[in-house]
């Protein structure tokens, strides 16, 4: 190769020497961080796989195999290919840009949709992959349609086991006055958001509430997000000096679709008893039903008036239900609270109840609890 040209040109140079096609997938690949045939095809709106093969056979390309996406170029070349005129009569004008992010947009959300769809418990790695990826191409080309995203933070934060992975949310929003920055798009609120969930027992809890207060209005672009922060909010806010502010937020946010209502209203029952607000926080469990844990919100409002008899009576309903439902983490979390409740009234049957917790082993994520 001559190097007797800048970079840009270089790059420049070998784009003549591409096929329209492979032109057309290297610059919407550059797009993404890590890609394979399948995606860098959907994300040049091609419907053959045939220039991406050829494509990946260039020694611009490096290959990881042990990757989701085993295929990425270098920085330095997704850059160059932003910028370099190479006076090609198919080169792209920004609207072409702004479409191929749109396309590629969609395609990881497909994989992440296809992967749910055809196994009971989707790879977690996909789900985080599906998410950096996502969240980076809609706040780098301010992409609107944000649906698949929300629903893919939705299962990060609650329909899976941890949320310690970080979705690397834009960098200016860790600068030190990062307190006085609101997200630039609902990407980047969306990110904010996931990025304190995941970060809520490494920071101070009222700073946690802070920033998903911040953050919610821009990131509640569906059903999904809207109920992660009413379903969060409570946790970081007891011990927070002020917790009627996350409430009187969550409060004033749009209802949630029916999917995910329950947990949101769960949320808000939990800060209503949090802020000893007793009256409205049993008003609100006669609208939760099942899936917005009524029996263990009401447990837990009865616990501290040291009404043993009644608090039994709430967890040994949530025991019934989540066995009735097979939710086997609630059971496992219901069957813990009734040994822990027992301890002061019944000793013996807290034994008891221990001991079938102990026979009954079973994983529970923090949303069942």
């Amino acid at each position: 190769m001559d190097f007797d040209h800048t970079f840009p040109a270089l790059i420049a140079r070998t784009l003549s020497e591409l096929t329209g096609d492979e032109r057309h997938v290297l610059r919407s690949a550059g797009l993404l961080d890590a890609f394979d045939p399948d995606l860098a095809t959907q994300a040049a709106g091609l419907t053959h796989q045939s220039a991406a093969r050829r494509l990946i056979e260039r020694s611009m390309i490096s290959e990881d195999p042990y990757a989701i996406w085993p295929y990425h170029l270098h920085g330095a070349i997704r850059a160059a290919l932003r910028t370099a005129d190479d006076h090609t009569e198919d080169q792209w004008t920004p609207a072409d840009r702004h479409q191929a992010a749109e396309r590629a947009l969609a395609a990881l959300g497909r994989q992440w949709q296809n992967a749910r769809a055809d196994t009971p418990v989707p790879s977690r790695a996909l789900l985080v992959a599906c998410l950096r990826q996502g969240l980076r191409l809609a706040a780098d080309h301010h992409l609107d349609d944000l649906n698949w995203l929300a629903d893919a933070a939705y299962a990060y934060a609650y329909t899976e086991d941890s949320v310690w992975e970080p979705v690397a949310p834009p960098a200016a929003l860790h600068a030190p006055d990062a307190n006085q920055q609101e997200p630039d798009t609902s990407a980047d609120a969306l990110a904010e958001l996931l990025d304190a969930i995941a970060r809520r027992q490494h920071q101070h809890r009222e700073r946690t509430a802070g920033r998903l207060i911040k953050c919610w209005p821009r990131a509640c672009c569906s059903a999904r997000s809207l109920a992660l922060p009413s379903t969060t909010a409570p946790r970081p806010t007891r011990t927070s000096d002020s917790p009627t502010t996350p409430c009187t937020a969550c409060a004033r946010s749009p209802t949630p679709a029916a999917g995910s209502a329950p947990l949101a209203r769960g949320g808000l029952a939990n800060l209503a008893r949090i802020r000893g607000d007793f009256p409205t926080a049993l008003a609100a469990i006669l609208t939760l039903g099942w899936k917005g844990r009524h029996h263990s919100i009401l447990g837990h409002i009865r616990w501290p008036h040291g009404d043993i008899d009644r608090v039994v009576a709430a967890f040994e309903a949530a025991w019934t239900e989540a066995e009735q439902h097979g939710a086997a983490g609630q059971r496992a979390v219901a069957q813990t609270l009734l040994a822990l409740v027992t301890a002061f009234a019944d000793p013996d049957r807290a034994d008891e109840e221990l001991a079938l917790v102990s026979r009954d082993p079973v994983r529970v994520s923090s949303h069942c609890c």
